[in-house]
């Protein structure tokens, strides 16, 4: 009898240690990306207000874009866009960590003027290529397209 308590008084304690790692884990990711989205370190692209994905100003390194003199140039929104695979938009919210007025562009006007250029506080600014680089959008936090 005091075998099989023991044995049952095993398994309640393993049961009880897989439910605490899988809920401090979820509490550890969700803590650091919404820290991540406040500072500008992360990027949250979402396809009318629902999540498609969460970019680092490190994998915007690695896309598609920029020119080859100029290396602090980084992707084209159109480049995040289609990476993040949200291509069926009419028009494309950006909004910053200071959470001013969103910079909007409609699906018509998207070129590839606009682009992300890296801070040197590991976060990207949304500039116009045709306004002498003009900031469009300071420490940018969000890419919300729209159908």
């Amino acid at each position: 009898m005091t075998m099989q308590m023991t044995m049952n008084r095993k398994i309640f304690m393993g049961i009880m240690v897989l439910l605490l790692t899988i809920i401090a884990s979820y509490t550890i990711e969700f803590t650091y990306k919404s820290a991540g989205t406040k500072s500008g370190t992360i990027i949250a692209i979402t396809n009318n207000n629902k999540p498609a994905a969460y970019m680092g100003s490190d994998i915007l390194k690695k896309l598609p874009g920029g020119t080859k003199d100029k290396p602090e140039e980084g992707p084209t929104l159109t480049a995040v866009l289609v990476a993040a695979g949200t291509s069926d938009f009419s028009k494309v919210e950006i909004t910053g960590v200071k959470k001013g007025a969103p910079y909007v562009v409609n699906k018509g006007e998207m070129s590839n003027d606009l682009i992300f250029i890296y801070t040197d506080h590991n976060t990207v600014n949304l500039v116009g290529r045709d306004n002498q680089q003009k900031v469009l959008v300071e420490d940018v936090s969000t890419i919300n397209s729209m159908s």
